[in-house]
């Protein structure tokens, strides 16, 4: 163990750190039995990087779909980094907080809502960014709500055979959750007489 002599009562010795964070316990003692001891804390250093990920990391588009976001902030030796505050931000979907601070595990935790319906490209970005600018990023995948009913009406439910005689008929279309599809979902037509003026049309407030 290292020594080192007294002067004027006291011996000083230097306690350098590891690399990794916690407690260090100096016992100082002599020869005749005297001891007493000192802890040290060695506590991480700057953020260096900054790690995103989303539980799911798939949700379907139907505004209340949720998925727990956490950042784990960790210093250039891998050591978590307590109480440092993470901003939050999202291209889509809905953040419960827009920043959290990171526990003793170096973690901050959000909860994501995804969007009511599915953007460019079926995916959100979630990014997470620490108080000296480290950046870390997760993408979650959207997917559209199956449908789940469509109903088909006619504006008149006879018209008259002569070859020009027409009616407006229209789709109604439910997802899964009873709520009206995103616009623009398209609807196929057929028919077993007459013609369509349309074999497709996509939807207006569920209604094509």
């Amino acid at each position: 163990s290292p020594t080192a002599n007294t002067a004027a009562g006291v011996a000083t010795v230097t306690l350098t750190s590891s690399t990794t964070a916690g407690t260090a316990t100096v016992t100082a003692s002599t020869a005749d039995g005297g001891t007493d001891s000192t802890a040290v804390t060695f506590e991480a250093g700057a953020v260096a990087t900054v790690t995103v990920t989303a539980n799911p990391s798939t949700l379907e588009a139907d505004g209340v779909s949720t998925s727990t976001v956490q950042a784990t902030a960790k210093d250039a030796n891998n050591n978590p980094v307590e109480g440092e505050t993470v901003t939050f931000g999202v291209v889509s979907g809905i953040l419960s907080s827009n920043s959290a601070v990171t526990n003793s595990s170096g973690v901050a935790t959000v909860t994501y809502t995804s969007p009511s319906s599915v953007p460019a490209g079926g995916t959100d970005t979630v990014t997470a960014t620490s108080n000296n600018g480290m950046l870390g990023t997760k993408n979650i995948t959207l997917t559209a709500v199956p449908v789940s009913m469509v109903t088909v009406t006619a504006g008149s439910s006879t018209i008259v055979a002569d070859g020009s005689d027409s009616t407006i008929v229209r789709a109604t279309v439910k997802d899964t959750k009873n709520q009206s599809v995103p616009d623009g979902t398209t609807v196929s037509f057929t028919t077993t007489a007459g013609t369509l003026s349309s074999a497709t049309a996509t939807t207006v407030n569920g209604v094509a």
